[in-house]
């Protein structure tokens, strides 16, 4: 999900949804095609009680379906070479390298092996698009961590095409005994505001909740002003033992830089990763 994030196709300018609710339960995002929502104040230390950070992907997602003829009119259906890859109610994305639009697919039509798509969406698209131009799937993905009440053990949770902050209630575990989630968000100095000059490579990285304000990298919550583009992120997850007592005796740990001295004997570890973001990609930080 990190690395397609901000993915749109063939498009390469900025897509900006015209409705907030979609079909099927999937709200897109008008701040950023990854958000990070901080779980502490980035001034703070982390307590042995560690807020989580929680983080929202959007982009198109899968193989492409190729229209097979030109769209007669703008609401007319549209004729692709495959549709094992769609259902009715998908949130679609429809583009020609030109211009990029959503519509809901409504319907699936025709026969096997020459399928149409039929679409109802409120606002028809802004024009017919010709033979050659591709659709895919829009998914958004939230990733958080719960605690189960029950089993006393914190977990990792995805939820995809789901209502906004319904991760931890309603999403999918993934990976049990995961105690904390803490995101930094990295920008490529060496660039200017339009990633002109840069390598990619991150040169700093900040917490999420400093924020960035940028026209292309905007949080109305930004403390910190950058000409820069966001090219990283980097994800440090706590790992911790199903049962205490596993320890002998209460084992210290580094977690996000700091030191921590627990009381209680369960055995913890850091593991951390840096993704490469490979898209145009606007990240939202509050």
């Amino acid at each position: 999900e990190a690395r397609m994030a901000g993915f749109w196709g063939c498009y390469n300018g900025t897509i900006s949804p015209t409705v907030s609710y979609i079909a099927g339960n999937l709200y897109l995002s008008r701040d950023g095609d990854i958000v990070v929502h901080s779980g502490h104040p980035a001034q703070a230390r982390l307590t042995e009680e560690i807020s989580n950070d929680e983080i929202m992907f959007q982009g198109a997602t899968g193989r492409a379906a190729t229209l097979t003829s030109d769209m007669g009119a703008v609401d007319s259906d549209i004729a692709i070479d495959d549709t094992q890859r769609f259902e009715p109610d998908d949130f679609l994305l429809i583009t020609d390298c030109e211009t990029a639009e959503f519509f809901t697919l409504d319907a699936i039509s025709g026969s096997t092996s020459a399928p149409t798509l039929e679409y109802d969406s409120p606002d028809k698209l802004s024009k017919a698009y010709a033979a050659g131009s591709q659709v895919y799937r829009v998914t958004q993905t939230q990733i958080c961590i719960t605690r189960d009440g029950n089993l006393g053990q914190s977990s990792l949770r995805r939820l995809v095409d789901g209502d906004p902050g319904m991760c931890k209630t309603n999403g999918e575990e993934l990976v049990r005994g995961i105690q904390s989630m803490q995101i930094l968000v990295g920008e490529d100095t060496d660039a200017d505001s339009e990633g002109v000059g840069g390598d990619g490579t991150a040169n700093r990285y900040y917490p999420p909740d400093l924020g960035f304000e940028h026209k292309k990298y905007y949080s109305p919550h930004s403390r910190i002003k950058t000409d820069h583009p966001l090219v990283s992120l980097r994800i440090s997850l706590l790992v911790i033992s199903p049962d205490n007592n596993t320890t002998a005796a209460p084992a210290p740990y580094f977690f996000y830089g700091q030191e921590f001295k627990p009381t209680d004997r369960y055995l913890r570890k850091e593991f951390t990763t840096t993704i490469a973001v490979r898209n145009k990609t606007e990240i939202d930080s509050t």
